[in-house]
Formats: structure tokens, C-alpha cells, sequence
């Protein structure tokens, strides 16, 4: 029992030791902290001026020497000087006395240039009474056509001279003028005129005249050969329809490039043969 007693007694000692200890050194610490707030931290001197060390070697020895640098004071800016404006003198320039006009002859006029695109007015042609030939049908063609030569001021053309030679220029974008006639007896006829010509749109006229009132008519017709398609085919393969529709038979046609009167079919099994021809009558210079 007593022991034990002395065992309890030397625990509580060490507990109350302890606690002793523990609560002294709390309060050290707390002092310490208290007394490093009071303090009051001086301030920092300012930077001292930049020091610039540059080291020169002597033919003795070497010596180190530290030189101070001042600092550079700015520049005093002056102010950019105004810039002198010059008056602008204006040019002279040289006049020459007015030139007094001479009574001498005036120059002759010149003769006005004929536009490529001018469309000819083309000349009526009437159908052969039924008591005609078929000879002097072929020389009224022939006056008519020395007439219409004289009026444009160019040569006659030839009946034996070759097709190149009497035929149009390329009429793919200048006004065609190529008439057609009916048969001898079947009264009626008409002319053919391309008025304009791109590279997938055209359009043409058609001047009919007939017996009746729907065939003395004026037509304007436009062909579109589609995409990537031939308009100039496409134009004659649309007259060849419209000719077909008057006369589905034998026909005659008026060539201006051959210089007489040719008889063609508008029948279906002539098909390729009447668009070669046409091809050669209103576009002369294109091959196919």
C-alpha cells in the first residue's frame, strides 16, 4: 500500500511539473512577440547614385579606379520652327496671238465611216405573176441587184464569179439581208435578218408577205442553244421551221453569195443538205 501511495504521488508531481513548464513557456513566447511589434523598423536610405567600375591597364601595374557618373539632365526641347509658306507664283504661259482665219478653199468633208452593225433596209421582192418565165425572173433578180450595188456604192457582182467573192462577210454578228421566194404561181415570200448574235442567245426578223394578212407579218424570234450548244446551227435549224411552216415542198431562194436564184427543199430527208446551204448563206466564213 505504500508503494502504490508513493507511485500516485510522484505522477502527480511530474503532471503538476509539466503543466508548469508548459504554461512558462507560453508566456515567454507571447512576451517575445509583444516586445518584436513594438518596435519601430527605420526607413531604407535611398539607392546611392549608380557606380560604374571600368578597369585600364598601364604598362606597371593595374589599377582600379571607380568613377561616379552623374546623372545626364534632360535636354531643354525647343520648340520646331514654323515653316516658311512661299507664295505660289503661278506659272506663265506662253500665248500666241490669235491665228486670223485663212480664206483659202476649206478642206473637203469626209465621207462618215459605215458602222459594222448598220442594218440594211432591204428591198421588197415581189412574187412572179403566173404568165413570167423563169429566164426573166433571173434577170429582174439580176437588175435588182445591180440597182441595189450602185445604191451602196460597190461593185457589181458577177453571176460566174465564185461564192467567196460575191457573198456577205461573216454575218455571225452583222445584219443579214438574204430574202426567199415562194414558187412561181404560189404567191408570198419574205426576209430573213439576224439583229443580234451572242455566245448562246440570238435573234433574228422575219418580214413575210402573202395573200392573206398573217403572212404580211413581222416576226421577231430569239433562239437559245442551251449550254455549251451552237447558236449559229441553232439559228437555221429555227428558219428552216419557220420556212417549212409556208412551204413544206420546193422553194426558191435569192442568194446574195451565188448572185442568182436557187431552188431548195424543205422536205424532213432534206434536212442536212438545207442546213449546209443556210450555214454557207449567213455565216460564209465559219467551215463545217
Amino acid at each position: 500500500m505504500q508503494l502504490s501511495s508513493s507511485l500516485r504521488t510522484r505522477a502527480r508531481r511530474r503532471t503538476v511539473i509539466g503543466i508548469a513548464l508548459s504554461v512558462l513557456l507560453h508566456i515567454g513566447l507571447f512576451t517575445f512577440i509583444w516586445f518584436q511589434m513594438d518596435e519601430v523598423v527605420p526607413p531604407a536610405k535611398p539607392d546611392a547614385e549608380p557606380l560604374v567600375v571600368s578597369l585600364l591597364k598601364s604598362k606597371q601595374d593595374t589599377q582600379t579606379r571607380v568613377v561616379s557618373v552623374p546623372k545626364e539632365k534632360p535636354a531643354a526641347r525647343h520648340p520646331p520652327a514654323k515653316p516658311v509658306v512661299r507664295p505660289k507664283v503661278p506659272p506663265k504661259v506662253a500665248t500666241s496671238p490669235p491665228r486670223r482665219p485663212s480664206r483659202s478653199t476649206p478642206p473637203p468633208p469626209l465621207a462618215p465611216e459605215p458602222s459594222p452593225l448598220q442594218a440594211t433596209t432591204p428591198s421588197a421582192i415581189k412574187p412572179a405573176p403566173p404568165g413570167v418565165d423563169m429566164s426573166t425572173m433571173l434577170d429582174a433578180a439580176r437588175n435588182r441587184r445591180r440597182a441595189e450595188a450602185e445604191a451602196e456604192g460597190r461593185p457589181d457582182p458577177d453571176p460566174g464569179a465564185p461564192a467567196e467573192s460575191n457573198g456577205p462577210a461573216d454575218n455571225s454578228v452583222a445584219m443579214a439581208n438574204i430574202k426567199f421566194m415562194a414558187r412561181k404561181g404560189e404567191g408570198g415570200g419574205g426576209v430573213f435578218q439576224i439583229t443580234s448574235k451572242g455566245p448562246r442567245v440570238a435573234r433574228y426578223v422575219f418580214r413575210g408577205w402573202g395573200a392573206n394578212r398573217l403572212e404580211s407579218q413581222r416576226q421577231t424570234i430569239e433562239v437559245d442553244a442551251g449550254l455549251n450548244g451552237d447558236v449559229d446551227l441553232a439559228i437555221i435549224r429555227s428558219m428552216i421551221k419557220l420556212i417549212r411552216k409556208r412551204y413544206p415542198g420546193d422553194f426558191e431562194w435569192d442568194s446574195q453569195r451565188l448572185g442568182r436564184v436557187v431552188t431548195l427543199s424543205a422536205k424532213e430527208d432534206n434536212q442536212q443538205g438545207l442546213e449546209n446551204f443556210l450555214m454557207q448563206e449567213f455565216f460564209s466564213t465559219r467551215s463545217r
